[in-house]
């Protein structure tokens, strides 16, 4: 869909948008004496950051939230830290696979806390979170991970979890052989 938005202004903010699109901006300009310039060309304007394949060092930027296309994973060796206030949105059929280090750090409730969920919002849309065999220790602090059909699924891992929330999720914790703390 297309439409034209007037703005007497020389930006403006668009809050009309969902959090995980991509739109496509086109400006034209009025001079004082009503003289209109040509269209300019498209930009596209993501209104998300994109992740896939394998990750590792730190998310922490929160102007925008991520998107998993494709499926995501900490590969064995690695260390992924996810910061206070980060939001990921898993497409239908994607998951996150950790096999190496992972620490979820967010603070306190709401716009600090990190969130997990389906870019959909409907249950089971994505795989969920994967912890396979490994001895390092995943840290989980502040989080929340809803929507999927696995919400946290661990096996033969030594895992710490607090102030969090599994909701939405047609399984929500599945543990195998595991210390949970």
């Amino acid at each position: 869909d297309s439409y034209i938005r007037q703005s007497n202004v020389a930006s403006f903010v668009d809050q009309d948008v969902y959090t995980f699109d991509a739109f496509w901006y086109s400006v034209q300009a009025v001079y004082n004496n009503g003289v209109l310039s040509q269209w300019s060309d498209p930009i596209n304007i993501e209104t998300f950051y994109e992740l896939n394949g394998s990750i590792f060092g730190s998310l922490e930027d929160t102007t925008r939230p991520y998107l998993v296309k494709t499926s995501i994973s900490v590969e064995s060796g690695n260390n992924l830290e996810i910061g206070e206030g980060i939001v990921i949105g898993f497409e239908p059929e994607t998951r996150f696979d950790v096999y190496g280090g992972l620490s979820v750090v967010g603070t306190e409730i709401d716009d600090h806390m990190v969130d997990f969920r389906s870019v959909k919002g409907d249950s089971g849309n994505w795989d969920g979170i994967f912890l396979h065999p490994a001895a390092d220790t995943v840290n989980f602090t502040w989080f929340s991970v809803g929507e999927a059909l696995n919400g946290i699924q661990i096996d033969n891992r030594p895992v710490k979890m607090k102030f969090g929330g599994i909701f939405g999720n047609q399984y929500g914790l599945s543990a195998n052989g595991d210390t949970l703390d």
